[in-house]
């Protein structure tokens, strides 16, 4: 038999908590025989002295998930450095074991999270479209992307909207599942199997290597040889949301009514969404409650319920999910229309309500208000949602504290600012930044347009927009204050655009 081989994309780290994280990974053995995944945890970087008294589940690797699975470790110490790495051990023949490595991004280093205030910085990423649309001169703009983020030492990084995108670009010439460069674009919902959403996923995050013309300059030397995404997915913690190409389909909604092939197609993409990154986060929705104090509950493949909260001190993040119970984006925007979902929402309210942090960061599928520029559609936004829109501000301006409070925005393509004060500016502003995206060729959304044209008559100003950037959002805390800066780390359409922060504010 053959020794397990870790797959050609590597290992996703993440849910990382005071005492924990968990790890995914998947078995790419040519044989694809069934193996144990298991993950050890060092004090050292040369995976010499195993920690003792930590624990760390398993998991077999079998066909039913394509050979992948997620295993979490918990009782470990806050503020730590821990190397980890995994074991795949093939079932038929125990003695033959594969051992992780940083070479196959199977293995790493982090720091759990910090029981106490203490200084740290977080990343915010946006959409990420590898698909066959962005081979070659692509890929060496998003190798460039991830390596700058590399960077930054980020303590985790949040990963939302539309982390792939199993239903764009076009269908490989002579496509077969699992094959290595291959992408299926669905032509129907029935066309949406398991196996099209896990390719598309597998070789967008195995596939970012240059492989274009020579060229020499120095950024094609220190950007093209390694896989920059699967050395960042493997070294700095996830903690994924997923928006809507990778939930289901693009501008999906009204899963309530879905029937036939179209809830198939919801559950498809739910349940290799689950598989590849959202299982992660079973423990921070583990430890959390609804909004009615009751203990929540992530089952893997069968939970909805898939939004969740992260408490950094002085920081609680909360992560919201804007697809899955979102009433159908057509229907007229009218006080009742519910971008949320009625259970999300009070959980919103209540977690606003118990935040023991100074600060608090709304992690949003999509913008508060203004045009989503790739259809010049009010439709997709919140802005079609203007009345749940407002009572959520309503909320933090009566409840929560306005000037401490940032909202941050993963699915606009487009880097930019806004500020929301209200009926005639009569609040204390609400920021909202747009982190850009984080690897598309060209942004092709533009200029965002259309604020404060919902029909509640609300809506933001313009602070700044900045087009075509690729890039993400920094969050830092250093001496009690946050400072948020908004990184352009390439040029996607406009040459001579600076790289580095273009725009920063400090919170107090």
């Amino acid at each position: 038999m053959v020794a397990p081989v870790v797959a050609r994309e590597g290992c996703w780290v993440g849910g990382l908590s005071k005492t924990g994280f968990a790890v995914q990974c998947r078995n790419d053995a040519p044989s694809s025989q069934a193996a144990t995944l298991k993950v050890n945890v060092y004090a050292d970087k040369n995976y010499e002295h195993e920690v003792t008294g930590y624990s760390s589940t398993s998991e077999i690797l079998s066909s039913i998930h394509h050979f992948r699975a997620t295993v979490y470790i918990d009782d470990l110490k806050p503020n730590t450095h821990y190397w980890w790495r995994v074991s795949m051990v093939e079932v038929a023949v125990p003695n033959d074991v594969t051992l992780g490595d940083e070479k196959t991004f199977s293995a790493g280093c982090l720091k759990t999270l910090p029981e106490i205030k203490d200084t740290w910085k977080i990343g915010y990423f946006g959409c990420t479209a590898h698909s066959s649309l962005f081979f070659d001169d692509g890929a060496l703009r998003v190798a460039k992307l991830w390596y700058k983020a590399s960077q930054e030492n980020f303590l985790a990084h949040i990963h939302q909207g539309d982390i792939y995108y199993p239903d764009i670009g076009e269908t490989t010439v002579g496509y077969t599942d699992y094959a290595q460069a291959h992408f299926k674009r669905p032509a129907s919902h029935a066309d949406a199997d398991a196996a099209a959403f896990r390719t598309s996923f597998i070789n967008s995050y195995s596939g970012l290597t240059y492989n274009g013309p020579k060229i020499t300059n120095s950024m094609a030397r220190n950007y093209s040889l390694v896989n920059e995404a699967a050395k960042f997915k493997s070294s700095v913690p996830c903690y994924a949301m997923w928006d809507d190409h990778d939930r289901a389909f693009n501008d999906c909604s009204d899963r309530a009514n879905a029937t036939g092939a179209k809830l198939n197609r919801w559950n498809t993409g739910r349940d290799v969404g689950h598989e590849v990154f959202m299982n992660l986060n079973k423990s921070l929705i583990d430890s959390d409650t609804d909004s009615n104090g009751v203990a929540r509950n992530f089952t893997a493949y069968s939970s909805e319920d898939a939004y969740y909260i992260i408490d950094i001190e002085p920081v609680r993040f909360i992560v919201l999910d804007c697809r899955t119970y979102r009433d159908l984006y057509t229907e007229p925007d009218v006080p009742n229309k519910s971008m949320l979902g009625a259970e999300q929402k009070d959980w919103f309210k209540a977690r606003v309500d118990d935040n023991p942090h100074k600060y608090l960061i709304i992690c949003n599928g999509i913008m508060f208000d203004g045009a989503h520029g790739w259809e010049e559609s009010y439709l997709d936004g919140w802005v079609n949602y203007s009345f749940e829109r407002d009572e959520l501000l309503n909320y933090i301006w009566q409840n929560g504290d306005a000037s401490r409070t940032i909202s941050l925005v993963g699915d606009t393509h487009e880097a930019g600012v806004f500020k929301f004060r209200g009926p005639n500016n009569s609040h204390q502003p609400v920021y909202e930044i747009l982190c850009g995206n984080s690897g598309w060729n060209g942004s092709y959304h533009g200029f965002i347009s259309g604020l404060k044209a919902g029909v509640s008559g609300n809506g933001a100003e313009l602070e700044a927009m900045f087009t075509g950037s690729m890039g993400y959002i920094s969050i830092e805390h250093v001496n009690s204050d946050l400072v948020i800066s908004l990184v352009c780390a390439s040029t996607a359409m406009l040459d001579g655009q600076p790289e580095g922060v273009i725009w920063m504010k400090v919170f107090k």
